[in-house]
């Protein structure tokens, strides 16, 4: 059994620990207002939050922080009495480093991600650099959902993203709109995966919970929907064609009696073997007069993968 004497202690080492960290962490803001900079400079050119960011930066008083341990932490002198650590105490570093995340996703096409909340901004940075160019030039679409623009601000201070700003498949939904923005950047891209997984980080906006977890789920939910009544309608339109229908149809058509045989192809533009093999098929079929049509994936970022098979109708 724990004593109080024991817990007493512990506080006391936390407290002590917080006070060396305020003491002997702190990050120099003329280095800090370069790196800021230079991503206002490079954000500037596609956002029009940028001077919100600005904004949010220049009315707090934020005192960033970096550990012994690499964790960055923000702390806030205007709140209370005593102040307050932003948007939590703590580590809020990937879980994962960026090699052992990479390992993970190397030669593999990965679904999107969401990050809900940036916290301080360090997983946005390793997620980002591990899922790039993850097969071939394929990279998952990367939501960022954050209704704090202080929070992208602190994050822009201790991060070099010129990189991540420029890169379109980093989908930003900030300020008080952030689900929103989130929701419409999901509809605006129906032919994407759907996100498998959210990155929660701790939030800075107590008067704003998160909504991404709902919306996503709402997101799915409709996709299965769609597909479900997509299938019902081809089983209805297919379903008084029997093997004998078939029988005539394929008769008909190789015959030169009845309409052409109709092959549509689906492959991926991340196999050249698939390609090539899906091309010759096609061009074999079309020979004998078939009307072919092959399709193939063109965006790198959506990740829409379908397996290869091919449809006669």
């Amino acid at each position: 059994m724990q004593h109080a004497s024991d817990r007493c202690a512990e506080f006391a080492d936390l407290i002590a620990s917080l006070l060396q960290i305020r003491e002997s962490g702190l990050i120099n803001l003329a280095t800090a207002r370069q790196t800021f900079a230079n991503n206002l400079a490079v954000a500037c050119n596609r956002f029009d939050w940028t001077s919100r960011i600005e904004e949010a930066w220049r009315s707090a008083s934020l005192e960033l922080h970096r550990t012994r341990e690499g964790d960055f932490l923000a702390f806030d002198p205007s709140i209370g009495l005593e102040g307050r650590w932003r948007p939590v105490f703590g580590r809020m570093r990937a879980p994962a480093t960026l090699q052992d995340i990479r390992k993970h996703v190397e030669r593999r096409i990965v679904a999107p991600i969401v990050f809900d909340g940036i916290g301080l901004g360090s997983q946005l940075d390793v997620y980002y650099k591990a899922t790039l160019d993850t097969l071939l030039d394929a990279s998952p679409l990367l939501y960022v959902a954050e209704s704090s623009f202080l929070a992208v601000a602190a994050a822009m201070h201790l991060h070099d993203w010129r990189e991540l700003l420029q890169d379109q498949r980093v989908i930003w939904c900030l300020g008080d709109t952030a689900h929103e923005q989130f929701e419409s950047a999901l509809v605006a891209k129906p032919h994407a995966t759907p996100p498998q997984n959210i990155i929660v980080a701790p939030i800075w906006r107590e008067d704003m919970p998160s909504q991404v977890s709902n919306i996503l789920s709402s997101f799915k939910e409709k996709a299965v929907r769609a597909v479900t009544d997509s299938r019902r309608k081809a089983e209805s339109r297919y379903h008084d064609r029997d093997a004998p229908w078939w029988a005539l149809r394929y008769r008909s058509a190789l015959a030169g009696t009845g309409p052409a045989l109709r092959v549509m192809a689906i492959t991926s533009r991340f196999t050249t073997v698939l390609q090539y093999s899906t091309r010759d098929a096609m061009d074999a079929l079309k020979a004998i007069g078939c009307d072919t049509h092959a399709h193939r994936s063109r965006r790198s970022k959506c990740c829409f993968i379908h397996r290869g098979h091919v449809h006669v109708c």
